[in-house]
């Protein structure tokens, strides 16, 4: 919430009346906070240090390590 909150914050800066990069500006910001998600992923298994990359398909091999 804390993001999108700041995203509406941002966007008040920009006066739409003043000049068209300024509208285009704050379109631009409230389209982020309307269109985008905000995620979180955590991941607690400490043995493992390595597991939430393979999550993403990062790591020294590259994307064809996958998931295991």
């Amino acid at each position: 919430d804390e993001a999108f909150q700041l995203w509406t914050e941002w966007a008040r800066l920009y006066d739409p009346e003043a000049s068209e990069l300024e509208a285009d500006t704050r379109r631009l910001l409230e389209q982020v906070r309307d269109t985008y998600w905000l995620v979180n992923i955590v991941h607690n298994d400490y043995q493992d240090q390595e597991a939430i990359w393979r999550l993403f398909n990062i790591g020294e091999k590259g994307p064809e390590e996958g998931l295991r």
